[in-house]
């Protein structure tokens, strides 16, 4: 039987990257990006495809852990709060204006629904009613439906 030399150098043809198409050459015969920008543009894409395929899946193991770590999400949640109070007196007051307003016409995609509070700065008044889709849309994401 033939040992392989681990010090051996392999020479792989070059590869066109499967997310910008740019020529590189793989240090192995697996890769098919040619930087970690490019590689974690995959693994986004493959997370929100596997989230789209298996949401009961993603959902209750979200809730177990939830259960299961019910203090420190608590813990968390103070601390975080304490970072931002300007953030948390603005989503108090603006949910606090819009109670009865929620079911409505989105402004984005002029849809009825149940909107959202989108805060364009961080201030009571400073705000539009949109749908969950919409909402994701304007922070780059996709809705997970």
């Amino acid at each position: 039987m033939k040992s392989i030399n681990k010090t051996q150098n392999w020479n792989f043809k070059n590869k066109a990257c499967s997310i910008c198409n740019k020529e590189f050459k793989p240090t192995n015969g697996k890769e098919g990006t040619c930087s970690k920008e490019c590689s974690n543009k995959v693994a986004e894409k493959n997370k929100l495809n596997y989230i789209k395929a298996h949401p009961d899946r993603l959902s209750k193991a979200s809730n177990e852990w939830n259960k299961r770590n019910r203090e420190r999400l608590n813990a968390y949640q103070r601390e975080y709060v304490k970072t931002i109070p300007e953030k948390v007196k603005a989503r108090s007051d603006s949910k606090w204006l819009v109670k009865r307003k929620r079911i409505g016409e989105c402004l984005d995609c002029e849809k009825i629904c149940k909107r959202e509070i989108h805060h364009i700065k961080y201030t009571p008044t400073d705000f539009v009613l949109i749908c969950k889709d919409c909402h994701l849309k304007r922070h780059g994401r996709e809705s997970r439906v």
